[in-house]
């Protein structure tokens, strides 16, 4: 079965097209490719379908073998799927999410991309206990499930041990949670490392999660809505700006790393 490796801010995905190309049976033995020794290794599968409403339909499969409702960054890579895999020739394109339809439009020849009509909605700010120490943590519903947790000395944090112990937190059951941890400095600038849930672990960089961390910063006033954001992973930087009906608009790149193809009794 042939697929597509690709990456947005070092978000890395293996996008596999079902609109030239039956389902298979089982989608257990995608989800085995995501392993980084015995597989091709990705943080996430992306399922790329027909649709009524759309350009195509796009579907998150996360490593564990749980569906995500949307992947910011998999938004981007799905795009430049339409646009130089299916050869779609249109600025725009239209991805239907099981949370609505994005819009995505190619802003550089660079892969330079935006993506428009995200939600933010913040849920609660408490502190949570965890095994001898507590956070303050602020869910973000941004169609999947974000707590945005702020530190100090975040490229020494221990995001491996916390991460975990939030993402299965009673407080996120039964589904779960990505945890963003951030950092800002005297500028007001945010530096963020991202733990993704479904067994993805720590990432590079999440679309969602810059959202959920924009509309975060900008519900404590320390950043005017319409006003963009420059948020700053791992795998560089994304930006993000809400408009004046609470919607996000985020920019980043993406880019088709290699196509390949899996031996037949894999």
């Amino acid at each position: 079965m042939r697929f597509w490796k690709m990456q947005a801010n070092g978000n890395d995905f293996l996008i596999f097209d079902f609109i030239r190309n039956p389902f298979p049976p089982s989608l257990e033995r995608l989800t085995r490719l995501c392993d980084r020794r015995y597989g091709v290794g990705a943080d996430d599968i992306l399922l790329v379908s027909r649709s009524d409403i759309g350009d195509v339909k796009m579907q998150v499969l996360n490593p564990d073998g749980s569906i995500g409702a949307l992947c910011g960054n998999g938004l981007r890579c799905v795009a430049l799927f339409v646009w130089e895999v299916l050869g779609r020739c249109r600025p725009d394109a239209f991805i239907e999410t099981d949370v609505g339809v994005k819009r995505a439009r190619l802003l550089t020849s660079e892969r330079c991309i935006e993506t428009n009509g995200l939600d933010a909605k913040l849920l609660f700010h408490r502190s949570i206990f965890l095994s001898g120490r507590s956070e303050n943590v602020v869910a973000v519903d941004v169609g999947v499930p974000h707590a945005v947790v702020f530190v100090r000395g975040l490229q020494e944090y221990p995001v491996a041990q916390v991460g975990p112990m939030i993402e299965h937190h009673p407080d996120f059951l039964p589904q779960t949670t990505n945890v963003m941890f951030v950092e800002s400095n005297d500028e007001g600038c945010l530096s963020i490392r991202s733990w993704e849930r479904g067994g993805t672990g720590e990432s590079f960089a999440c679309g969602t999660g810059a959202i959920a961390v924009a509309k975060v910063w900008n519900s404590l006033g320390r950043n005017q809505p319409s006003t963009p954001i420059n948020l700053q992973f791992r795998g560089g930087t994304l930006q993000a700006c809400e408009d004046n009906e609470g919607r996000f608009s985020l920019i980043g790149s993406a880019q088709i790393v290699f196509e390949g193809k899996t031996h037949e009794v894999w």
